[in-house]
């Protein structure tokens, strides 16, 4: 940690250069997202018990870094605001089937289904006015997304010393609202249309 300011409210996790830190990713694959709760489900459950504090406990108090992709990313993103597993298994409950709706005929020659009713349910869950500051987040969040003009992964940290953060940058990721980023990392080609990220 070379500038603690930048750090927030993380600032007092982070700065120990000599501390081990537990990491967590997750992949995608649509719905199938609730395999993977159902699995973190016992996992949380398990270091609830351990820490002594079982409704209060969360991941997010765990794990010092989470990232993931596509579905995952929706995962990370929860886990990295602080939310319960279960808070998150009640989101895809409630959403999934909205979250995968089709495309009329013709826009299928696009993509499956449509990017309106999971962007819509993403910025009501995440805030749409949450961002990937360290204010908005309870640990570290890299979210991996592709970008189709080079055809290449584009991974993105919330660490605020990554090259891209620097907030004198115009174009700092940090700015990035939460929702947009993982719903561009949702966007896999054919399935859903691209998210535009400036």
């Amino acid at each position: 940690m070379n500038n603690p300011e930048l750090w927030g409210p993380l600032k007092s996790r982070y700065q120990d250069p000599n501390s081990q830190h537990r990491l967590l990713a997750f992949d995608g694959g649509g719905i199938r997202g609730l395999i993977t709760l159902g699995m973190l489900e016992t996992i949380e459950g398990l270091l609830a018990e351990k820490s002594g504090g079982r409704d209060q406990f969360r991941l997010s108090q765990w794990f010092d870094y989470v990232a993931g992709t596509s579905t995952g990313a929706i995962i990370a993103a929860g886990i990295a605001r602080g939310m319960s597993v279960r808070e998150l298994i009640q989101f895809y409950r409630d959403n999934g089937v909205a979250m995968f709706e089709s495309t009329h005929l013709m826009q299928r020659l696009v993509s499956f289904y449509q990017a309106d009713p999971l962007r819509k349910k993403l910025s009501a869950v995440f805030g749409e006015d949450t961002t990937l500051e360290p204010d908005h987040l309870k640990c570290l969040l890299l979210v991996v997304t592709q970008n189709i003009t080079t055809d290449s992964p584009w991974p993105i940290s919330s660490n605020p010393e990554a090259v891209y953060n620097d907030p004198r940058r115009k174009d700092c990721n940090l700015r990035i609202p939460l929702w947009q980023l993982v719903q561009a990392s949702t966007a896999a080609p054919v399935y859903f249309p691209p998210e535009i990220l400036k």
